[in-house]
């Protein structure tokens, strides 16, 4: 492949809009052109937007129409390199990037996976504090390998019949989730009539001391008494994902255990965030080693006569009765507050349990099908970065 490089800005049409004045906004919003923020980076298209502005605020503002088929990056904040491709006509704030490429000289689908190698690069050039962003000028002096059109189509489409694959394994994942949802609704929401006597998280746990508990606070466990090897310590990078997952190592010694036996986590024990990325929830495996929790999170060991880990580890995700205390009870605007009592007051409806472990039996089944999955689509994201990378070094 010819590796000549050229800046965007020398082949592309770039610029980024602005945001009328909320002050007018009878005037400027609630109209018919679509408006794009950042924040609506999430996917690879954009089809709809959130806001609309009117045409006044088109012609009075520094807002702009951009052509469908324009590619879309974000320049600020937490979306900061993010990319999409706008597939209406819309405008957008000044926080978008939009570059509309010479069609003669560069194929779209071949210039969205050229920006997509470049954002590790932007992401270096941030500049700021509290809201980190890159500029245009940063944009349209990036270089891109630019070859011959037709050698761009032909890139672009073993990149997009790469992507596919990992889409689809993306979409199966979120299936088999909502599958296991609906089924937990079925069975289980309050909605269809069911009259189960309504407890707490307190009452289901095992009846002994400290069956609901965090982990060691302030001295008790310092981040200089971790060693490479020992007995292990459970943090939220193990519940992040909502199911247990072997993340960065910490561990301490057996004797450093002796002094923390009291926060020990056994396997069936349900993990829930309680700081940080709160909220998220995970059941101990039966081949965890010895181990404790931090007190980033709250470990249940459940008295199984009454509930099973996974009806609570879905009942906590799933349930609306279970998202409603949460949103009313934590303290912060993203659960940020969570602590034991909270947890320990979370009414609950306790169904009988045969009927738990009918339900357990598809939870785990499912969990078994989305580790697979995500195994596979892991493999899958490595190979399409391999192909990326090759594809711009002119190996492809």
């Amino acid at each position: 492949m010819n590796l000549h490089l050229k800046p965007i800005g020398e082949f592309c049409k770039t610029g980024s809009g602005g945001t009328p004045s909320r002050k007018q906004e009878s005037k400027y919003y609630n109209g018919s052109i679509p408006w794009v923020k950042s924040g609506e980076l999430r996917e690879t298209v954009i089809l709809e937007t959130e806001e609309k502005i009117t045409e006044a605020a088109l012609s009075e503002t520094s807002a702009k129409m951009i052509p469908p088929g324009a590619l879309l990056v974000a320049m600020y904040g937490a979306t900061v390199g993010r990319i999409a491709t706008l597939g209406i006509p819309a405008s957008s704030n000044q926080a978008v990037c939009h570059i509309v490429p010479d069609e003669a000289v560069a194929d779209q689908r071949y210039m969205f996976y050229a920006l997509s190698k470049q954002v590790p690069k932007w992401l270096d050039q941030r500049v700021g504090g509290a809201q980190p962003n890159i500029s245009q000028h940063i944009i349209r002096n990036t270089q891109i390998p630019l070859p011959p059109i037709e050698e761009q189509r032909r890139i672009a489409a073993i990149l997009d019949k790469a992507d596919a694959v990992r889409r689809k394994r993306k979409e199966a994942i979120a299936l088999t989730e909502e599958l296991l949802r609906s089924i937990f609704l079925d069975m289980f929401d309050d909605a269809n009539g069911n009259d189960w006597e309504i407890t707490t998280v307190e009452n289901i746990a095992r009846e002994q001391k400290g069956s609901i508990r965090t982990g060691p606070f302030g001295s008790q466990l310092l981040h200089s008494e971790f060693v490479d090897s020992g007995i292990a310590v459970l943090g939220i990078d193990n519940a992040v994902k909502n199911e247990f997952f072997w993340a960065k190592p910490r561990y301490i010694t057996e004797d450093k255990y002796e002094e923390l036996k009291r926060y020990k986590v056994h396997p069936g024990d349900v993990l829930i965030t309680i700081m940080g990325t709160c909220g998220r929830c995970a059941i101990v495996p039966d081949d965890c080693s010895e181990a404790i929790n931090t007190k980033h999170l709250c470990c249940i060991t459940l008295d199984r006569r009454k509930c099973i880990p996974e009806f609570l580890h879905s009942y906590f995700l799933l349930h609306p009765k279970a998202r409603l205390y949460l949103e009313r009870n934590a303290k912060g605007a993203i659960m940020d507050g969570l602590n034991m009592g909270i947890i320990k007051k979370l009414p609950i409806p306790l169904p009988p349990v045969s009927l738990q472990e009918k339900f357990g039996y598809i939870h785990l089944k499912s969990y078994a099908l989305s580790k697979k999955a995500s195994r596979l689509e892991t493999e899958e994201n490595e190979l399409f970065n391999s192909l990326l990378q090759r594809a711009f070094r002119g190996e492809l």
